[in-house]
């Protein structure tokens, strides 16, 4: 019985990866990505690191990292870690995008993939188990603006979607689809 739900919410998984995956090789394998042109010097290692201020606020952090390693492409991670009121945890690995400008500035678009945890409310009908933990998928799009002399400081607006997968969502305190909202403070270095 277990091989077959894991077979069900491995092929629930891979229906959103596969096609998530081939997006990103898509984009790597663009020419403009890969390699500065003509008349352009390559960009430099660029690294930065923020947190989301509404997070500041509720004393639920979150902390976001981006690394560039090709001229508008990124790799990075996030993970959002709730300390008052316990009831959702989640880490995610991101493929970064920008499209009109260099790396972490501007328009951003991401594919996202991780884990999520999330616990029973203390309201919740008796049959919800207690936690449940989901590989998750999702899409974000930001947008990046820079300030102090050398572009230092960022402020980027954050917005997405992601996808879990529990064998049984009316059991599970897991939602199927978690929005996702930030405003992220950061700096670049």
């Amino acid at each position: 019985m277990s091989t077959i739900s894991l077979s069900i919410k491995s092929a629930k998984f891979t229906s959103l990866f596969f096609p998530l995956m081939l997006a990103g090789i898509n984009i790597l394998s663009s020419p403009n990505i890969l390699k500065a042109q003509p008349n352009e010097t390559a960009m430099p290692t660029t690294f930065s690191i923020s947190t989301n201020l509404l997070g500041v606020v509720t004393l639920n952090p979150t902390l976001d990292a981006e690394y560039s390693i090709y001229k508008s492409l990124t790799i990075g991670g996030a993970v959002w870690w709730e300390v008052r009121e316990v009831k959702d945890r989640w880490a995610e690995f991101k493929l970064t995008y920008y499209p009109l400008s260099e790396n972490m500035n501007k328009l951003g678009v991401s594919f996202t993939g991780g884990f999520h945890t999330a616990w029973k409310k203390k309201d919740a009908k008796p049959e919800i188990i207690d936690k449940e933990t989901s590989a998750t998928v999702g899409v974000l799009a930001s947008y990046s603006w820079r300030f102090l002399k050398e572009n230092q400081l960022s402020l980027t607006p954050i917005a997405g979607i992601k996808k879990t997968f529990s064998e049984d969502y009316d059991r599970s305190p897991l939602m199927s689809i978690y929005p996702e909202l930030k405003i992220n403070i950061g700096y670049v270095f």
